[in-house]
């Protein structure tokens, strides 16, 4: 699963990446809780709460938004989006 993500400050993304993990899109808390924790890693920010709402997203629509609200700790971005790259099947 190829996973999207960005850092977003006054509607412009300042920094992005896209990950690979070794995983079909799971959609459970402690799944999520990892990847959350490897991608704030690599942006050097605080993880956010993963929320059923947040979940439910990235089921239905491949993406999720997680604001400065969502973050205990200090947040210096507008916010923090997660989008599922859906991989195309090849025509044979």
């Amino acid at each position: 699963m190829k996973l999207w993500s960005k850092c977003i400050s006054k509607n412009k993304t300042v920094v992005s990446q896209v990950q690979d993990f070794d995983l079909a899109p799971v959609y459970d808390t402690e799944t999520w809780n990892g990847i959350l924790t490897e991608v704030c890693r690599t942006f050097d920010i605080s993880r956010p709460l993963v929320m059923a709402k947040n979940l439910r997203e990235l089921q239905e629509f491949g993406i999720t938004v997680f604001k400065k609200p969502d973050f205990i700790d200090d947040f210096r971005y507008d916010k923090l989006e997660l989008e599922i790259i859906r991989e195309k099947k090849k025509k044979s």
